[in-house]
């Protein structure tokens, strides 16, 4: 359970962080998403694929997962426009980034266990 709290928060701080820093119409528009916030989610991907590494592709969906609820949220509740195939594009292909790097987080474990 501690580590789907760790997926969630990751995705939620992500956003948060880059809605309070970023500027331009969208959160990916600006530098921030992609210099500071799509590496927290990575690195936490990751770690949490090399330490839980049996399906290890979930804590990427969870990551990337809670941020995509996380913004439908704030959108109902500040009366924004909800999220647009566009929208959900980009967050594909993050999610996707956050999974490939979850494997490998779980490649690098069963690799390391194998040596060790």
């Amino acid at each position: 359970m501690v580590p789907v709290a760790i997926a969630s928060v990751a995705g939620v701080l992500a956003w948060d962080l880059m809605r309070l820093l970023g500027e331009g119409p969208t959160l990916w528009a600006s530098w921030t998403y992609w210099w500071i916030g799509l590496p927290i989610m990575l690195f936490a991907a990751f770690t949490l694929g090399l330490g839980f590494p049996r399906n290890a592709w979930r804590w990427g969906l969870i990551v990337i997962g809670a941020q995509l609820a996380w913004s439908v949220g704030l959108a109902f509740i500040n009366e924004q426009p909800l999220i647009v195939p566009d929208h959900l594009a980009v967050f594909a292909i993050v999610g996707l980034a956050c999974v490939v790097t979850a494997l490998a987080g779980g490649w690098l474990h069963r690799r390391l266990d194998r040596q060790g």
